[in-house]
């Protein structure tokens, strides 16, 4: 779990925004190891391309640890959207 944390804090530097979801069932995955990371890292264009470097770099370092660090997207930002600040920013502005 000390290389997801490690994987998740270098990610952040080139992140925007960052949320980690719980991470999702071997059969939801399709594959037979546990999923130690799932996060979502909003990047700006700019910065995509080092983020990218960065994910190939980190899951290079990974192999002999038997770790595997992968990555997929763009995904829509949905995923920084929360109900409970919507719903706050609603009784704000009916205030």
């Amino acid at each position: 779990m000390a290389h997801a944390h490690a994987v998740d804090r270098e990610l952040r530097r080139y992140a925007v925004a960052t949320t980690r979801h719980r991470p999702q069932s071997e059969q939801l995955t399709g594959r037979s190891v546990p999923q130690l990371l799932n996060a979502a890292y909003l990047v700006d264009d700019g910065r995509r391309d080092a983020f990218v470097r960065a994910v190939g770099e980190l899951a290079r370092d990974a192999r002999p640890s038997a770790v595997e660090v992968t990555i997929s997207g763009p995904w829509i930002p949905y995923s920084f959207a929360r109900p409970d600040e919507v719903e706050c920013a609603a009784q704000e502005a009916g205030a």
